[in-house]
């Protein structure tokens, strides 16, 4: 029996298995890599969603202010319903004549009340 057959064999089994760990510890790095990525990618998801949810919350603070804002003004077809004898004013007296929207007794700089178009 000649020695050198078994050792080349044994030889040949550590290759073997050193090829195989070392394409293991390739693919366990690949793995690493990739779920480094995909943490990468939730972490600007989650901070993308809160600043999403910032803004939502301003802009419906900006919507509620609006609507607060838009209450103020009156159309006209609402003013014939609620002051019908001013509508009739309106329409008999040129438009601008009338200082309806500011109060005249606190002079040019006071806050309009109601807006009438």
């Amino acid at each position: 029996m000649n020695i050198d057959s078994p050792a080349r064999q044994s030889v040949n089994i550590i290759k073997t298995i050193e090829e195989a760990s070392s394409g293991q510890a390739s693919g366990i790095e690949q793995i690493r890599q990739g779920l480094h990525q995909v943490s990468d990618v939730v972490q600007s998801n989650a901070a993308t969603a809160e600043e999403n949810s910032a803004t939502s919350e301003k802009m419906s603070a900006q919507s509620a202010a609006l609507r607060e804002e838009i209450g103020k003004f009156k159309l006209r077809a609402d003013l014939e319903t609620d002051f019908p004898l001013l509508a009739e004013m309106q329409t008999a007296i040129p438009r601008g004549a009338l200082a309806l929207d500011k109060d005249e007794s606190k002079g040019n700089d006071s806050q309009p009340q109601c807006y009438t178009f």
